[in-house]
């Protein structure tokens, strides 16, 4: 491996292993690695970004179906509706797609 720029011994990134530190004595590299410190913040920010964009999603879903719950009548509306339709009060075309 080749020697890191200053000679000082202490950690530096390691030359050949991404997001690892190696430790240098001053003459040679030892056995000794260490993970980059940034490399544990990296994996929890991305393990947060994938709670906010599932949260994210989640919400919608939850939105989408209180809609359709929202706006889906009830069994009672839809006899309403054929009532009104018998009558002539209501056309067909008008019923709710749910009451067909």
């Amino acid at each position: 491996m080749d020697a890191p720029a200053t000679t000082t011994p202490g950690w530096h990134p390691d030359p050949h292993l991404e997001n690892t530190m190696r430790f240098w004595d001053g003459e040679n590299w030892t056995a000794q690695t260490a993970p980059a410190s940034g490399s544990a913040k990296s994996s929890v920010s991305s393990r947060k970004g994938v709670l906010i964009v599932f949260g994210g999603i989640m919400a919608a879903l939850l939105v989408v179906l209180m809609f359709n719950w929202l706006t889906t009548p009830s069994a009672a509306d839809c006899a309403l509706q054929r009532v009104e339709v018998a009558a002539g009060d209501r056309a067909t075309w008008e019923l709710h797609d749910a009451c067909r």
